[in-house]
């Protein structure tokens, strides 16, 4: 199963000990695999484009097609985003 790291660097966080909180606190990277499902909001954050940018680009098909998991919800997979902004990078 292929990963991403997508995450924070939390290198300034300072383990005084306190056991499994300090350890969870000072976590460098969360781990998600390909099939992660994304909601707009995440897939905005993580492009930086606005929403409604996001709809007019896949209905336009300069995006990856979202998954409908029911009439008001659309997800996409982490794959399909990250692929997408690797390509963009070209």
């Amino acid at each position: 199963m292929k990963e991403f790291n997508v995450g924070i660097d939390c290198k300034d966080n300072k383990d005084n000990g306190n056991s499994f909180q300090s350890l969870i606190e000072s976590a460098s990277n969360v781990i998600f695999t390909k099939n992660q499902l994304l909601r707009i909001d995440d897939v905005s954050k993580l492009t930086t484009l606005a929403k409604s940018t996001i709809n007019v680009w896949e209905s336009t098909q300069r995006f990856p097609k979202s998954i409908s998991l029911s009439p008001t919800i659309k997800v996409w997979t982490l794959e399909s985003i990250v692929r997408w902004l690797e390509k963009a990078k070209t």
